[in-house]
Order: structure tokens, then C-alpha cells, then sequence
């Protein structure tokens, strides 16, 4: 060993004394960072260039060569104490990276891992310019490095992709991907591994610049942490990759897919927070997309939406926490024909929709999977709330249009947040309005670990046993009282001088939905309203459970409303003879052998402490009714309503099936 040499500016001048001799080199040059690497010379190397990190070349041709078996270390290429050069200084590593990769021929199986090591005890590293690297090339980082972006406003911090690199040829990609003297039609693509992830178990972070929001709420800064993928046509694939171990907090957009020959790549063990969106996926799209993957991943207090989806693509969600959004946690595009499966993890504070299209402008379907292993925390903050709430509320919207049901949502989640808490809205619904009919919401399962709520009013998908929600014009006046008569689909049974009455169109809810009347002149009297279609509730003792929108109007006292179920089983028949013809008449009649009735819920209470006036509709906290035990051949659904005098409205009644 020739001893310790100060920087590279020596090293080039010293001409090794023996085949295989080795140096100490204390640093790059002044002010760069202390690295103490083990130079060696290699006798058998006469024609590799001086590539500035792990080959010096002297004047007589020696070359002193570093180990790179662990990486090409950047404090060998000139990193400084400070990290203010870290833009330029990572581009000269992946350039010499690249340069050996042209003058082999072969990207397959070279050695690319970038070793990015501290400088300092705050290990920090300016990000000045945008850097670009091919997806065979991996930063391995140590220590827990902060790349600081904070006075960088270009377009995006990193960006993996080969788009950026003509001299990086189909040919190289092919090279030695398959065996020995394969022909073309057997070739394969080389492709890399992780473009960043941590050799030491830590956490690297990439922080950006904020987003400046205007006076109006609207931000000023657009930057991207990370670009992941071809975002312009290339023939070279980006694939088969995984980002991991990193932070990226303080973006516009925290990443961006490019969806150009983009696919079967990832985030694994990362952390995104503190950005205007999360992730985003740009509408225009060509062979992207298949088998994306977030692996143990969280979206943590992003002010926008969470995944924005302008775009197609197959995207797995898997120990994902997204915890806190200022609006959707997915927003997808008019056009998108997205796959979108959140398998496992947590889901909470949602401001937003869970799931959001815009109005679909194609007939593209959006389809979403939450799955069973996906634990709810449905808390979020309301106007005119003091605490925080849990309550049903719109969980998924598309408006309609010409196209039909473009967003298809499959919610196996599970939460207990709802139960016990009153509504802050009209609808007991998943799917909020009865106007929002774009999307078709199935709910394989109870949601809810206490009370199912209903998914949805909309016909094409809603669990609804009830053939109709309301009635039109035609019906005027008082509800009729026959529940067996099939003139109509409303029946109501009266104690006392207790009204039932259809309501007019001057009555109608903001919905359009014209509402039920009724009124009790004494608090003990009793409006039984049911729907007279003849509904099938399975297996003896199974639970239905009912709902329904109620404003309280003017009335006084406690207004308690409870689910009921008319049970018939088996028929009643009377034969008779005429005297003079002696014909036989017989009249088969349905036996009623219930009424069964749930838990009442006091709607006056339930009102209270909500920002709910005398002029707003309230959604009942559904409620179950059993069936009769021996079982029924068909039930009719009604509500109860007594203890109060006044009068109340009601609209859409809901009776389901969990």
C-alpha cells in the first residue's frame, strides 16, 4: 500500500510501484466529504476510461480502480460535506454508469447501485436540478437521508424512465436475456429492481417545496416528487420495479405515473404526506398499467384527493393506510377505465367521497374493490359540528349520464364507527341521494359491524325489497287501509283520529319526492304505514331493517318511530254455494300471523344537537324487525310513528335486507 493520498487530483498523478497496489484516498477534493476508500490497481485493465467515481487513470495508463461490489459510492464522485452539489453529483454517477453501460453493449446483470451515504450527522442533500435515471439503476441509500427540494420549483425532483436516454438502445435492453445463442424471438427485456430504496433499514426523505395556496384555496406551486415511469412514447419499458423506503412530503403531487410502456411496478414501505394530491395518473395513457402495486404503504394528510385517476390502470392496495384527506380518497376521470382493489389496511378521516367519478364522458367502466381486511375510521369534520363526525354520510358518487353505471364499487370494509350516531343528513344511504345513479355500490356484506346501512336508492343496484319509494300524483288524499289490496303500493293503519295522508308536489322534499303526511292528535295514537308489495324475507327469525327520511315539522313531544314487518302464512279459505246454481265459490284470504316490530328511535332526541331544523329531513337510524319464527310465504314492510301530536313528513321508506 502506497499510503494515504488527499484527493483525486493526486491519485491521478501517482503511478502505482507494483501490480495490485492499493491507496487510501481521503476525499474527492477539498471541502467534498471524508471517504477513506481503498483504491486499487489493476494491471489487467489497459483501455478503461477515467470515469470520475470508480476509475482513475494516471498518466502512464494505471488505472486505480474503487471496490463498487456495494455501489458507486458519491462521496468518490465529488459529494461535498454540505450536499449542496447532490443533483449534479448523483447525475455524474448514473452518467459513468450508463457510459460502461453503452460500452459493453449489455444492460443486464451490470453493477448499478449508487450508494448515497452520510456527509454529516443531518445527513442532507439539496436537490438543485431534476434528475433522470434509467429504471436498471438503483440509489441505495444509508443513514436516512433528507433530499431537500424546499427552493427547487421545477417540474419534479426524480423521474424513472428511459425517455431521457437515446444512447440506451432496444439492443442493450435484449442483451443476454435469455440463453446462450437464442435467436431475437426469445429475447426478453432487462429490468431492474428497486430505483431507491435503504441498505440500512432507515427511511430516506424527499421534501419539496410546499404548495402555496392563493387567497382562494387554490395552490401556486405544481411540483412532483417523483415521476414514476415513461410519461412520453418510448419503446423501452419501464417494469417490474419498486420504489421503497421513502418519505416524499411537501409536493403539489407527491408522485406521478408515467403511463407510457409502464407496468408491474410499485411502492413498498413508503410514506406520503403533506402534498395537494397524493398520487396522480394522467388521463393519456398507452400499455400501462398492469399489476401496480402499494405494499405497506401510507397516505397520510393530504389536502386534496388522495388518488387521482385521470387515467386507466390496474392498481393493488395491500397494508395501505390512508389516513386523513381534505376531500376523496380516489377521484377518477370522466374517461378512466380504472381497476382499483384496496385489499388491506385502514381507511380514515376521509373529508371527501371514498370513492369519486366525475361525469363520465365514455362508456369506460371505473371498477373498485375494498376488501375485507380494510378496517374504517369514518370520522370527519361537518359545518355546524362541534366534534367530530362518525355518522352515515355519501360514501360514493358518480353523477349520471348517457353511459349508464360507470363506476362499479364492491365495499366488503368493515367498520363500527356509524352505530349509535345520529345522522347529520336526509339519506341512510352509502350512496347518498336518490339522484346519484352513476355508480352501482354492492355491499357483499354488512359495512357495518352493528348497523347495515342501505347502499343505495338507485333501482339498477339497491337492496331495497320495497318495488317503490314513493308515489305520483295519482295518489291523493288519505293512504287507504286495505294492506292486501293491490290497487296500490302504500297502505296505513290508524288508531284514534290519526291521519295518514299523500302529500302534493308544494310538499315536496329537495329531492322531488312528494311526502307521506301524518298526523296524531294525541300522543298515544298510532300510524302504521306500510308498502303493500309482497316481499319474500327469507329463513324464520331472519332480521329487516327499515328506514326512512323524516322531518319533524311542527310536532310536539317525543316523535318514535320504529320498523314493523306484517307476517302471513299459509291462507284462510271460505267455500260457498250459490242456492240457485248450485256453483261452489271458493275465496282464499292470506293469514297474518304477526305484526313484529323493532326498537323504536326517538327522532325528536335524535335531532337534537344537529344542525337540523324543523324545515330538514333526517335520516332514521335504520332499525330491525323480525320474521315470524315458523317463517312466512311473503311480509309487507311498514314504520310505526306514535307519541307525539303535530304533524310529520316522511319520504322514501327503506326496507332491506342486510
Amino acid at each position: 500500500m502506497v499510503g494515504k493520498c488527499p484527493n483525486i487530483s493526486t491519485l491521478r498523478a501517482i503511478e502505482p510501484s507494483y501490480n495490485g497496489q492499493s491507496i487510501i484516498l481521503e476525499r474527492a477534493a477539498a471541502g467534498a466529504a471524508t471517504v477513506n476508500a481503498i483504491l486499487t490497481h489493476d494491471p489487467t485493465d489497459t483501455t478503461s476510461p477515467d470515469d470520475g467515481i470508480s476509475i482513475f487513470v494516471t498518466p502512464g495508463g494505471a488505472r486505480w480502480k474503487a471496490d463498487i461490489s456495494q455501489g458507486y459510492d458519491l462521496r468518490l464522485a465529488g459529494i461535498l460535506v454540505d450536499g449542496s452539489n447532490f443533483s449534479p453529483v448523483l447525475k455524474k454517477a448514473r452518467d459513468a454508469i450508463i457510459n460502461k453501460v453503452v460500452a459493453s453493449g449489455r444492460v443486464n446483470n451490470v453493477a448499478s447501485i449508487i450508494k448515497i451515504v452520510p456527509t454529516n450527522f443531518i445527513c442532507e442533500f439539496k436537490i438543485t436540478e431534476k434528475v433522470d435515471l434509467p429504471p436498471f439503476i438503483s440509489c441505495g441509500t444509508i443513514g436516512g437521508p433528507y433530499f431537500e427540494a424546499g427552493d427547487f420549483l421545477d417540474d419534479y425532483s426524480f423521474r424513472i424512465s428511459n425517455q431521457d436516454f437515446p444512447q440506451l438502445t432496444k439492443a442493450m435492453y435484449q442483451a443476454e436475456t435469455s440463453w446462450k445463442g437464442a435467436t431475437s424471438k426469445y429475447w426478453n427485456q432487462a429490468v431492474g429492481n428497486k430505483p431507491f430504496f435503504a441498505m440500512d433499514g432507515q427511511r430516506m426523505t424527499l421534501r419539496g417545496p410546499g404548495y402555496a395556496l392563493d387567497s382562494g384555496g387554490n395552490p401556486t406551486i405544481e411540483t412532483v416528487g417523483v415521476i414514476f415511469g415513461n410519461d412520453v412514447p418510448c419503446e423501452l419499458d419501464v417494469r417490474n420495479l419498486m420504489i421503497c423506503d421513502m418519505k416524499i412530503t411537501g409536493f403539489h403531487t407527491n408522485h406521478r405515473w408515467g403511463t407510457y410502456y409502464t407496468f408491474m411496478c410499485g411502492f413498498r414501505d413508503c410514506y406520503f404526506s403533506r402534498c395537494w394530491n397524493g398520487m396522480e395518473v394522467p388521463e393519456a395513457f398507452y400499455n400501462f398499467g398492469e399489476d401496480m402495486r402499494y405494499e405497506n404503504c401510507t397516505f397520510g394528510n393530504i389536502a386534496n384527493d388522495a388518488f387521482w385517476i385521470k387515467g386507466g390502470g390496474e392498481f393493488t392496495l395491500e397494508g395501505v393506510k390512508t389516513d386523513f384527506v381534505g376531500r376523496h380518497m380516489l377521484r377518477i376521470g370522466p374517461l378512466s377505465p380504472v381497476e382499483f382493489k384496496y385489499v388491506s389496511g385502514h381507511i380514515e378521516g376521509i373529508q371527501g367521497r371514498t370513492v369519486f367519478k366525475d361525469a363520465p364522458q365514455s362508456y369506460s367502466q371505473s371498477t373498485v374493490l375494498i376488501g375485507k381486511a380494510v378496517k374504517r375510521d369514518v370520522r370527519r369534520t361537518l359545518a355546524g359540528l362541534s366534534a367530530e363526525y362518525y355518522g352515515i354520510y355519501q360514501e360514493y358518487e358518480c353523477p349520471s349520464s348517457v353511459y349508464g353505471q360507470s363506476l362499479k364499487v364492491t365495499d366488503e370494509s368493515h367498520t363500527s364507527g356509524r352505530a349509535g350516531i345520529k345522522p347529520n343528513t336526509p339519506y341512510p344511504t352509502l350512496a347518498g341521494p336518490p339522484g346519484n345513479t352513476g355508480v352501482y355500490l354492492k355491499t357483499p356484506r354488512g359495512i357495518d359491524l352493528r348497523t347495515p346501512f342501505p347502499n343505495s336508492y338507485s333501482d339498477a343496484c339497491s337492496n331495497r325489497i320495497n318495488r317503490v319509494l314513493g308515489f305520483t300524483e295519482l295518489s291523493t288524499g288519505d293512504v287507504g287501509g286495505d294492506l292486501l289490496s293491490t290497487d296500490y303500493a302504500w297502505a296505513a293503519l290508524k288508531t284514534g283520529n290519526a291521519k295518514c295522508r299523500y302529500g302534493t308536489m308544494a310538499d315536496a322534499d329537495p329531492d322531488g319526492y312528494m311526502p307521506f303526511i301524518i298526523e296524531l292528535t294525541d300522543p298515544t295514537e298510532v300510524v302504521q304505514l306500510f308498502c303493500t308489495n309482497e316481499a319474500k324475507a327469507g329463513t324464520s327469525l331472519e332480521l329487516i331493517w327499515g328506514t326512512a327520511s323524516i322531518r319533524i315539522a311542527d310536532a310536539v313531544g317525543d316523535v318514535m318511530v320504529s320498523s314493523v314487518m306484517a307476517c302471513y302464512l299459509r291462507n284462510s279459505v271460505r267455500v260457498t254455494q250459490d242456492a240457485d246454481t248450485k256453483v261452489f265459490t271458493a275465496t282464499s284470504t292470506p293469514i297474518r300471523r304477526t305484526f313484529s316490530e323493532s326498537a323504536a328511535i326517538n327522532m325528536t332526541t335524535q335531532r337534537q344537537g344537529m344542525p337540523i331544523t324543523s324545515a330538514d329531513y333526517q335520516a332514521m337510524l335504520p332499525q330491525a324487525a323480525s320474521n315470524y319464527w315458523q317463517g312466512n310465504d311473503f311480509i309487507q314492510p311498514g314504520l310505526k310513528f306514535t307519541g307525539f301530536t303535530g304533524r310529520i313528513y316522511v319520504t322514501r321508506p327503506f326496507w332491506y335486507l342486510p
